[in-house]
């Protein structure tokens, strides 16, 4: 009952019709669900805890075209929220009340971190207000890091593109086609959640932000299982219009910006070799 609740745009209304039972019944199925969901999140949703772990991630990674040592692939999207009481704080850059999710991938699109905000949390503060970007250094190996796109500040663990211009070099841009190419597993793991959770794709009517919350993670770990059961089913094909593309927003570094640079052009020189 909660798979068809959660895999539909209709209501927990329509769903217990569906399954001839009453509105009550569903309400207390789905909530058993997503307890113990919210549970298990801590277990689905997770970075390696072995370097061997983060190594075999890192070299799926390379193996899309080259890009070495990747960590994982970083982004956001918005998830609308009903305007209620409470809604003062939630709206979203987009006019209308929202979640706002950052989330980090593997290769295979597996949700490896989140962290859910009100929706009119700038991306810098939903960066700088998650563990991940709070302790960064600590949680990703010493020479490996993340991709993000062009809206987040280059950092020695967060590498970007380069600024697009005239009279672009070509190594340049055979990096951020190699970049870009290598990163977008994030945005097809956006597109795969709410394209087989399709009660994502509408606005989340739940009473408060809270319980709208706990439907996203539990989509989430729901995403991951059928990941690990290696679920073949096509999904319908959804392209998610509240990615973060290139929203700037900046990332608090330690290093100095001559160290990023100077480690994004090391890895640009070694794409352009082959």
């Amino acid at each position: 009952m909660t798979l068809a609740y959660l895999a539909s745009e209709g209501s927990l209304g329509s769903t217990a019709a569906l399954f001839e039972v009453s509105k009550s019944t569903a309400i207390a199925n789905v909530n058993e669900i997503f307890d113990m969901l919210q549970a298990l999140s801590s277990v689905f949703i997770s970075f390696p805890t072995t370097f061997e772990a983060w190594q075999q991630l890192s070299n799926e990674f390379e193996a899309i075209c080259g890009f070495p040592e990747v960590a994982g692939a970083v982004d956001g999207s918005l998830f609308r929220i009903e305007r209620s009481y409470e809604y003062e704080g939630w709206i979203s850059r987009k006019g209308w009340a929202a979640i706002n999710m950052q989330a980090t991938v593997d290769r295979t699109g597996r949700f490896l971190e989140y962290s859910l905000r009100n929706g009119s949390c700038s991306e810098k503060n939903l960066w700088t207000m998650s563990s991940l970007g709070s302790s960064v250094n600590s949680i990703i190996p010493p020479t490996m890091h993340l991709l993000g796109d062009a809206g987040y500040t280059l950092s020695t663990k967060l590498i970007t593109p380069y600024t697009i211009y005239d009279g672009m070099p070509k190594s340049e841009k055979r990096f951020n086609k190699i970049h870009s190419r290598t990163s977008n597993p994030v945005e097809c793991a956006f597109g795969a959640l709410k394209g087989r959770w399709r009660i994502l794709k509408r606005t989340l009517n739940m009473k408060n932000p809270s319980s709208c919350a706990r439907t996203i993670v539990a989509c989430m770990v729901l995403h991951n299982l059928t990941l690990d059961a290696n679920d073949d089913v096509e999904l319908e094909t959804f392209v998610d219009p509240y990615l973060h593309l290139n929203i700037p927003h900046s990332i608090e570094c330690e290093t100095t910006f001559t160290d990023r640079i100077s480690k994004r052009n090391i890895i640009k020189d070694y794409l352009n070799l082959f």
